[in-house]
């Protein structure tokens, strides 16, 4: 089963067993996010609803492959496909770019500066928006929009160009996170975890930072790798624990011996790899 499809049922799966259990608490503050998330973990799925959110996240799922919903900037009145693609293909011209992904690479400079040149958020703004609106067209690849919307969830959760607003970043961290994003996935698991801007939902939050981790998100497989070895909202598992690690370590070793300085780095992996598995097998063994 495709890695998309298998996390959409997943969320469906999660929100329908947890939807209950946060319904009594949604006339309350976000400080009461915390006992619905401990609430939702023990609460019985009724296998009416829970069947019908797992063929409405087949329907979103696989609709992400063709004609896919249209998350853009502006959630109160989306553009149609066609006003979207049209405007998409002026920027393009106007830029003078052949194509979407040469676009975003574009709009992410406009966003971040390059070569001491100014930020311009504002400027990045509505090409990030026309890209997000453009998904499921077929000159636009699917992690392109992805991209794009994650971009758009940035600059709404710290207000670069916009307005801060950590709702609105949620709702693009989500569209993005369902076309396969792994850092969108993994934040989502940061906000859901830590209550801010999401509901604090401790199996959601889960769910989105094993499937990010799973996608080779580092951030997210540190904090997978952090959870098992300390059995903090998972299992304590140190062969879980380092099946998590270890990808990381060896991504970290990679990218210095890039700088040419793999000699002692190599020395030193070698000594905490041999650590970590004799750990692991102390473990085991106990």
């Amino acid at each position: 089963m495709p890695r998309r499809l298998w996390l959409a049922i997943t969320l469906a799966l999660c929100r329908s067993s947890s939807g209950s259990g946060r319904s009594d608490s949604s006339g309350s503050s976000g400080s009461s996010g915390s006992s619905s998330g401990d609430s939702s973990s023990t609460e019985t799925v009724d296998p009416g609803p829970a069947a019908e959110a797992v063929l409405a996240a087949s329907v979103v799922a696989a609709s992400a492959e063709g004609a896919s919903p249209q998350p853009q900037g502006d959630a109160d009145a989306p553009p149609s496909a066609e006003a979207a693609w049209e405007r998409l293909q002026q920027l393009m011209s106007d830029v003078n770019v052949a194509n979407a992904s040469a676009l975003l690479e574009e709009a992410l400079k406009l966003r971040s500066g390059v070569a001491g040149s100014r930020k311009q958020p504002w400027k990045a703004l509505p090409v990030l928006e026309a890209l997000a609106g453009a998904v499921g067209n077929h000159a636009v690849p699917s992690d392109t929009s992805a991209a794009a919307m994650r971009e758009l969830g940035h600059m709404h959760l710290r207000g670069e160009g916009v307005t801060a607003d950590a709702a609105v970043a949620v709702r693009h961290y989500e569209h993005a996170a369902e076309l396969g994003d792994t850092e969108s996935q993994s934040i989502l698991g940061v906000l859901h975890s830590t209550g801010f801007g999401a509901p604090r939902d401790a199996p959601l939050a889960a769910t989105y930072m094993y499937f990010a981790a799973e996608g080779g998100d580092i951030h997210a497989q540190l904090a997978m790798g952090y959870r098992h070895l300390l059995g903090v909202a998972a299992t304590k598992a140190c062969h879980k624990s380092l099946l998590y690690y270890t990808p990381v370590a060896e991504k970290v070793v990679a990218n210095a011996q890039r700088h040419q300085s793999g000699g002692t780095i190599e020395k030193v992996r070698r000594h905490i790899v041999l650590r970590v598995h004799i750990a692991a097998a102390t473990a085991f063994e106990s």
